[in-house]
């Protein structure tokens, strides 16, 4: 392996735009009024809308989140969270850093993955369970360096872990460890945008090169998750206006909604649309006729 040094003297950039999302959609309908339905607006000033939606029933999986860098074989970039795993060609970046003594605790030496288009968001997070999954790592000297992995959502600092491997054999020793960070309740059933993992060097590295390996292990964290939202809502829009929430029923296969009867006479366009997380429906759209 062809190993590509670089030196990190502060944490990378904050966090990537995210898009996409992992749920299906869901799906609505409106039943009430009847397409193509004359209303007298003084007879009905509040047109009441109604109709059917569907949503996916969460249940508990998990997302493996793989530590990648955005690199080629003969130069290093920038690193990141990936859905995918895969041959890396940025493996083998190294971190130069000729450090004599770090006090223990002090973040001295930090690299930062962050989720990027790679990964698909909102990731809705399952806090009865712990974070898991294997980090690996090469490291030139037979001393042993001290890691801190820090886990972030949204920007928010989840959990900690410290590995102190003790003193290694030989040079250039590929070693790796396991994550178990348990998730604050505060996170249950709620949508992350983004994940960033931390990677502190807590102790002396000596003058030498050390990497996080990408390929063999494979360094990741396993998130507990659910395999959609729990945000759900139906949304309903007359002619051009806002979109404004309906009242779904408690098992959510119905929705209504009270509108009033616009100003204008002639033709007016209801529209209704569900959304699960960062999923959205397609639009269901009727047609009705406003006289006075």
């Amino acid at each position: 392996m062809t190993i590509k040094t670089r030196r990190v003297v502060l944490a990378l950039a904050g966090l990537m735009a995210l898009t996409g999302a992992a749920a299906a959609q869901p799906t609505v309908a409106i039943t009430a009024p009847a397409d193509g339905s004359t209303i007298s607006r003084s007879a009905t000033p509040q047109i009441a809308v109604s109709g059917q939606s569907a949503f996916e029933e969460p249940v508990p999986t998990g997302r493996n989140l793989y530590l990648r860098w955005d690199g080629t074989d003969d130069s290093c970039g920038a690193t990141y969270l990936s859905d995918n795993n895969g041959p890396d060609e940025g493996n083998g970046c190294a971190f130069v850093a000729g450090i004599a003594s770090v006090t223990p605790d002090e973040d001295d030496f930090t690299v930062s993955y962050s989720s990027g288009a790679e990964v698909a968001t909102p990731i809705t997070i399952d806090a009865t369970r712990r974070i898991t999954g294997t980090m690996g790592y090469v490291h030139a000297a037979p001393d042993a360096p001290i890691f801190d992995i820090e886990v972030l959502f949204d920007d928010q600092v989840v959990g900690r872990q410290r590995y102190n491997p003790g003193p290694q054999v030989g040079l250039f020793a590929r070693r790796q460890f396991n994550l178990d960070i348990p998730i604050p309740q505060s996170w249950h059933q709620k949508d992350v945008s983004s994940v960033t993992l931390n990677w502190h060097f807590q102790q002396s590295l000596s003058v030498a090169s050390t990497w996080v390996e990408h390929e063999n292990p494979v360094s990741f964290m396993r998130l507990p998750t659910y395999s959609a939202s729990f945000s759900r809502k139906v949304e309903v829009q007359l002619n051009n206006g806002s979109w404004q929430p309906a009242t779904l029923s408690q098992d959510l296969t119905t929705w209504t909604r009270a509108v009033n009867a616009p100003a204008a006479n002639g033709p007016a366009v209801i529209r209704a649309r569900a959304v699960q997380g960062g999923s959205t429906s397609g639009v269901s759209q009727i047609s009705v006729t406003i006289e006075p």
